[in-house]
């Protein structure tokens, strides 16, 4: 029975320290180039229109609604124009808070799907598809013609 039990603890601590170590992995993912820099890359791929950089705090706080004090570095890229082209791209000081960057990040996602609800069609089906992906620290909201190949570039630039 000894045997039994401790070979049960040993497999518990096995698993603690393999999901902790996955955990620590995750967190210590870092972009391959600047956040700015990937948004440009992916924007100029997916045939993004040009689109301007939101850079006023007060704006990305209160617009937005996103809270900049757990981002460790974003790149949040708008259409001055009739557009639902938008990348969003955060990284987390804290990975902890990733389920707080998401909701607001679809936040965003549902704040172009309101612009285009009964306006314009295009746009409004290109809102509708937008993504909101994750990997380790880093998260993106992508409204493209190309998802699929923003989420590529997105993925591949982190590691």
């Amino acid at each position: 029975m000894k045997k039994r039990f401790a070979l049960l603890l040993a497999c518990l601590l096995a698993l603690t320290a393999a999901a902790c170590s996955r955990g620590s992995a995750e967190a210590d993912m870092k972009a391959s180039k600047p956040l700015d820099e990937l948004a440009e890359e992916i924007a100029a791929t997916v045939g993004a229109t040009t689109l301007i950089r939101e850079e006023d705090p007060d704006t990305l706080k209160e617009y937005f609604g996103y809270d900049l004090d757990k981002y460790a570095g974003y790149a949040i890229y708008n259409p001055p124009i009739v557009s639902a082209d938008t990348i969003h791209i955060v990284e987390l000081t804290d990975i902890d808070d990733m389920t707080a960057a998401k909701a607001e990040l679809e936040a965003n996602k549902a704040r172009v799907v309101k612009a285009f609800d009964g306006y314009l069609p295009g746009p409004y089906a290109m809102a509708q598809e937008g993504q909101v992906v994750t990997k380790g620290r880093y998260a993106m909201l992508i409204i493209s013609s190309d998802n699929a190949k923003a989420v590529e570039l997105f993925n591949g630039a982190i590691s």
